[in-house]
């Protein structure tokens, strides 16, 4: 009788130990998958930071584009001020050259006067000289 109680005893003792085994076993597990959540979420954030610094350089490309943007349009502006600039002495020279021929046109036209003058004299000579 007293064999058989102790045999129940282990076994129950066992089959307790056991159990207790299998809670073990159990945290183990999850602690496992705790640890493998955790490092998969480190690789995401790791990810995540990359991509982090991927847009951070992007950005910084863009930004880089548009300041030379920003310059050509300013270079833009100084060719389209020197278009100006160059507009305006085209328009002084052409304004130059009309006071010319305006000049030319007087000066010929005194010179008519002055031939027209010369004929007269020449035919007051000639008509001094018939005298």
């Amino acid at each position: 009788m007293e064999t058989r109680r102790r045999d129940k005893e282990t076994r129950r003792q066992g089959d307790k130990e056991t159990r207790q085994g299998d809670k073990t076993w159990r945290q183990g597990d999850e602690t496992r998958r705790q640890d493998m959540e955790t490092r998969r979420q480190d690789m995401e954030t790791r990810h995540g930071d990359k991509e982090t610094r991927q847009g951070d350089k992007e950005t910084r490309r863009q930004d880089k584009e548009t300041r030379h943007g920003d310059k050509e349009t300013r270079q833009g502006d100084k060719t389209w001020r020197q278009g100006d600039k160059t507009r305006r002495q085209d328009k002084e020279t052409r304004q130059g050259d009309k006071e010319t021929r305006q000049g030319d046109k007087e000066t010929r036209r005194q010179d008519k006067e002055t031939r027209h003058g010369d004929k007269e004299t020449r035919q007051g000579d000639k008509t001094w000289s018939r005298i």
